[in-house]
């Protein structure tokens, strides 16, 4: 049980009253009065509605009008390391062949995506990586990390690596 009251999520298509004695807009407000909104900034609603100058009016049984927030979705892909001596996981025969209902046609001319051998890799270099309350560390190419240390030790390490 949480030691505050939670108010509900904030809409500007809510009815407002006046929770405190405030001047809006040039009009003097006293508590309980209702709230004239036409022409306030949907952000000033908000801040006033967060200040708890004003509260919602809803009408017995209306329920709080939902609030739609934008979602940022970043894909995330699993990196998968193969390392030496490691089995693959069992395959289910039955369930990686493909369903002839389901198939695709595939062109008999057209060649596989072939990787470009000619590009040279870039050698990995170490990396200096900050971690909060000026703590610094350096991540070796190996996965080795040093640290914790100073942003000068740090950077003077990645230079001479």
């Amino acid at each position: 049980m949480s030691r505050f009251i939670q108010p509900l999520p904030f809409s500007e298509g809510y009815e407002f009253t006046v929770r405190r004695v405030a001047t809006i807009s040039g009009v003097q407000y006293r508590p309980g009065d209702l709230l004239q909104k036409d022409g306030l900034n949907p952000r000033r609603l908000r801040q006033m509605y967060e200040q708890r100058l004003i509260s919602p009016v809803l009408a017995e049984g209306q329920q709080p009008v939902p609030v739609k927030r934008p979602t940022y979705k970043t894909a995330k892909v699993p990196v998968v390391v193969a390392q030496e001596g490691a089995q693959e996981p069992a395959v289910d025969e039955e369930a990686s062949q493909p369903n002839p209902v389901d198939a695709e046609p595939v062109a008999a001319d057209v060649e596989p995506p072939v990787a470009d051998a000619d590009v040279p890799a870039e050698p990995v270099q170490p990396k200096a990586e900050h971690r909060g309350f000026g703590r610094w560390f350096v991540t070796m190419p190996d996965g080795t990390e040093a640290g914790p240390m100073s942003k000068d030790q740090a950077e003077a390490m990645v230079k001479v690596a």
